[in-house]
C-alpha cells in the first residue's frame, strides 16, 4: 500500500505519494477549484491511505474524496 501527504493551501495543494519504504513516487500540484482533476488523480492512485494537513479548511477535500474511499 502506498501512502499520500496532502498539503493544502488556499488556492491550491500539494500532494506526495510515497510507498512503504518511504521511497518518493510522485508530487503533483492541483488548483483546488480543479475538483474533477483532484478526484480522477487520487481515483487512479488506487488503494492508499492519506493524511491531509491540519487546517480549519479542510472539510471539502474530505467530502470530495470520501466517495472513493474503501
Amino acid at each position: 500500500m502506498n501512502f499520500v501527504g496532502i498539503d493544502l493551501h488556499k488556492k491550491t495543494i500539494s500532494v506526495c505519494v510515497v510507498d512503504q519504504a518511504r521511497n518518493v513516487l510522485g508530487r503533483k500540484r492541483f488548483d483546488c477549484k480543479d475538483t474533477a482533476t483532484i478526484l480522477a488523480y487520487f481515483r487512479e492512485l488506487g488503494l492508499v491511505r492519506a493524511v491531509i494537513e491540519a487546517t480549519a479548511s479542510y472539510m471539502w477535500l474530505v467530502q470530495l474524496l470520501e466517495p472513493i474511499a474503501e
